[in-house]
């Protein structure tokens, strides 16, 4: 909202933000620090097994039918690798520093969520959605987990972000050309951790079209200001297209595991490994089993 006096927006919140944020980075930390040791579940053991055969061998496996984007695998990689990355981890201590920096990393998200809020709604909303992100306990205790979504929500939220900072800036006349190389640079490390943003490129590029073409922009400017973020995205992921061109005879522009994902999950039988370890202890315990699918 514009102050009435001004016509200017109030800016951020940034000192309720920067306390709420700092109150959730304790929560995981102490959640974390209670939680160790944690055993390995799930798509755990496949990015550990993928980092550990390019850390000893140098090759990037696929598993079985998938082929999962290159960056988290690398990452940890790095981590398990004897002097570790940049000091941290090292070894069998890696896997435990992967965690640590996964949580350190997540204030990130909830700092874009609260700009996403004050951006669309107002300053409060933006202090109300920090404020859900640092006491929402299944959100914090995931961030403890070996998986992408606690490295990828943050490029990926930054890609959007400045996507709109983009279309902002050119609708206020203002140059717009940084923010949409920007957002492409976040969308290609983003697509690095995790595929599924790549349908979104296309879209909203488009959006960036027929939004410049109702600012009355010319269609050549249109035109060319949508296509910014999609021409830096292909850049980022050209040197692993090409690489998986010249391993599989095709190329994979991130990964390959929508389809698995799709036949897996859309019929009438979905399941949910997940259960799997929530299982174990209920059976343990004499409880019925949760089931997978109705």
């Amino acid at each position: 909202m514009n102050d009435v006096a001004t016509g200017v927006r109030p800016g951020p919140p940034w000192r309720a933000l920067v306390g709420f944020l700092a109150a959730g980075l304790v929560v995981r930390a102490l959640l974390l620090a209670a939680a160790l040791p944690i055993g390995i579940q799930a798509d755990e053991s496949n990015y550990l097994y993928g980092a550990l055969a390019l850390e000893r061998f140098g090759l990037y496996l696929d598993h079985h039918r998938f082929l999962w984007p290159p960056g988290y695998i690398w990452w940890l990689s790095q981590l398990i690798a004897p002097e570790g990355l940049l000091g941290i981890g090292g070894g069998a201590r890696g896997i435990d520093a992967a965690r640590w920096i996964q949580v350190f990393v997540s204030p990130l998200t909830g700092l874009l969520t609260a700009l996403f809020a004050w951006r669309l709604f107002t300053r409060k909303a933006a202090v109300l959605a920090a404020a859900l992100w640092a006491i929402h306990i299944p959100l914090a205790a995931y961030s403890h987990l070996l998986f992408t979504e606690s490295l990828f929500l943050p490029p990926f939220l930054a890609a959007l972000w400045f996507l709109v900072q983009g279309i902002d800036r050119a609708e206020a006349g203002r140059n717009s050309n940084g923010s949409l190389v920007l957002s492409g640079l976040f969308f290609g490390l983003a697509l690095h951790l995790k595929e599924f943003p790549l349908f979104l490129i296309p879209l909203l590029s488009a959006v960036v079209f027929v939004r410049a073409l109702l600012a009355r922009d010319r269609w050549v400017e249109a035109l060319r200001r949508a296509s910014v973020m999609p021409l830096v995205v292909l850049t980022t992921l050209l040197p692993w297209a090409q690489r998986c061109n010249e391993v599989y005879g095709s190329p994979v522009f991130a990964g390959a595991t929508l389809g698995e994902n799709v036949y897996g999950g859309l019929n009438a039988r979905p399941r949910n490994f997940d259960f799997r370890a929530l299982n174990k202890p209920r059976l343990l315990a004499g409880l019925p089993a949760i089931q997978e699918s109705a």
